[in-house]
């Protein structure tokens, strides 16, 4: 809130960005140390609904707060959005840090019964194939097809978050706060994609068509949406197609990692899958932009981008099925 210069801006970004890196693939490797592989789909389901409600919320809130907080105190929107928005984070932290316990033996809500009987479903979990030390995490073609895949979801998961309200504005919306509450609107049915996904993965025991059909439902939304930039309302139908396809796929995915990692091997595992999708994403903020500036549309990335999906969807289908339905 307090940059003055591109560059400045720029560092801070970055300091952000190394800040927050480990959050993601953290939690994900939290959430393996208290639920066996049938019941992850859902509860991965749970936890990534903040996704698409950060967005959804966060959106019309932000174009509000850049509204009526212009030129309070003299400060601008942009100033209050960082700090208002900033503040709820660092509160949460202390509380995390505070409360929230490490593993089942150190959770002091269970009684010693209910730990050995959670323990004892994790211990059932882990197959005799999986794969425990560091360097496992980095020599399985696994862990590598995994990372190609999250990449390929990534890519236009970020795109549509950075760009939608620039695509929306070009639309014909210039207020901020209109854009901020249509750019809310893909992020709301996506929720509703993402439980259901989650739950029906479980239900069924099945992960690789659970990310394969979302994936090409994405694919057709972005593909749909170069057809619709003079229009707000056909944009926004389009991109909420594509989000929830690309939001949809994200339960049943992060369920597998932990299928043949374990220990060591799933946190680094964890984090180099996460690692290789964030390069792809922040590749693919630039690669828009670039096309965009190029053609004067958003057109060509976004096919570019449904095309990625299509090549995930292939993937996925490539995975041995009796290692991950489970």
């Amino acid at each position: 809130m307090f940059v003055t210069t591109p560059m400045q801006f720029y560092v801070v970004r970055f300091l952000l960005g190394v800040a927050e890196a480990g959050f993601f693939p953290g939690v994900m490797l939290y959430l393996t140390y208290w639920y066996p592989t049938h019941k992850r789909s859902k509860i991965m389901a749970t936890f990534l609904v903040g996704l698409p409600l950060a967005a959804m919320i966060g959106s019309p809130l932000s174009g509000w707060i850049m509204t009526a907080f212009a030129d309070v105190y003299g400060w601008k929107g942009w100033q209050w959005l960082f700090l208002l928005e900033g503040i709820p984070s660092i509160m949460l932290g202390v509380i995390v840090f505070m409360w929230l316990p490490n593993n089942i033996e150190s959770s002091k809500w269970l009684n010693q019964d209910e730990k050995k009987e959670l323990r004892g479903n994790l211990d059932k979990d882990v197959l005799s194939e999986n794969r425990h030390s560091l360097k496992d995490a980095f020599t399985s073609g696994r862990v590598w097809l995994l990372g190609i895949i999250d990449m390929c979801l990534m890519m236009s998961a970020y795109a549509i978050s950075f760009w939608l309200p620039t695509i929306i504005r070009d639309s014909g919306i210039s207020s901020p706060q209109e854009i901020g509450f249509y750019t809310g609107i893909p992020h709301a049915f996506a929720i509703i994609a993402l439980l259901l996904a989650g739950y029906s993965s479980d239900k069924y025991r099945e992960r690789r068509w659970h990310i394969a059909i979302p994936m090409i439902i994405g694919a057709i939304g972005l593909a749909g949406s170069t057809f619709a930039t003079d229009s707000p309302s056909a944009t926004v139908f389009w991109f909420t197609i594509a989000n929830i396809g690309i939001i949809g796929a994200l339960p049943a995915f992060w369920c597998l990692p932990a299928t043949f990692l374990t220990g060591p091997a799933a946190a680094a595992g964890i984090a180099l899958i996460a690692s290789i999708a964030n390069i792809g994403g922040f590749a693919a903020t630039y690669i828009l932009g670039w096309l965009k500036g190029l053609t004067h549309t958003p057109g060509l990335g976004l096919f570019i981008f449904a095309g990625f999906l299509i090549f995930g969807c292939i993937l996925a289908l490539r995975l041995p099925a009796k290692i991950v339905n489970k």
